[in-house]
């Protein structure tokens, strides 16, 4: 039998049984090369912080709807690093219907009061606010004369050209149906 083993062994069949095993051999070294882990050498909930190097982890490796608020250390996320329009609210004030000036404000850079229950509100331009923006504006019930409340109205418009306004700024129009035109304050807010 050794013989008839002797007969067939070559050199073409010593080397590729040769290439077979440094081949396979080569997989199985590769995976357990010094500094390396495989997955089914490490137990379920096993990797820590110290485990991974810096930046290891990143947006793409994170499955979609797997971060939540919790795993987000207060703080540690700044405006910058939002999306656009997530970042809360744009501009927002309280519009005093007596003068049109603004308190409690942000974004909003001048109200004028050009007729009773017109209101012009410039916003700051870096903050892309016009016509197709949402623009809020809220009922103030606080301090109204004897509760006095009829159906309040407000028209939020963008004139081109310009009737009440500047070009650029919005027209707010506040009108009751009780009582026409209002001297209530208003929120404004802008997404």
């Amino acid at each position: 039998m050794l013989t008839r083993m002797r007969k067939r062994l070559s050199y073409a069949n010593v080397m590729a049984s040769a290439a077979v095993f440094i081949a396979l051999g080569g997989v199985g070294y590769a995976a357990a090369a010094k500094n390396s882990v495989i997955s089914t050498s490490i137990k379920n909930g096993q990797v820590k912080n110290l485990d991974l190097a810096n930046n290891a982890v990143t947006a793409a490796k994170i499955r979609d709807g797997n971060v939540g608020s919790a795993d987000i250390a207060d703080a540690s996320v700044a405006r910058s690093d939002l999306a656009a329009g997530v970042a809360g609210l744009r501009a927002y004030g309280l519009i005093s219907g007596a003068d049109g000036s603004a308190s409690l404000a942000k974004g909003i850079v001048s109200v004028n009061k050009p007729a009773a229950n017109v209101f012009c509100v410039a916003f700051d331009p870096s903050l892309g606010i016009g016509e197709t923006s949402l623009i809020v504006p809220i009922q103030n019930t606080l301090n109204t004369p004897g509760g006095e409340l009829g159906t309040t109205r407000f028209e939020v418009r963008f004139d081109s050209p310009p009737t009440f306004c500047a070009a650029g700024a919005a027209t707010v129009i506040v009108y009751d149906s009780a009582f026409g035109p209002r001297t209530n304050s208003f929120f404004l807010l802008v997404p």
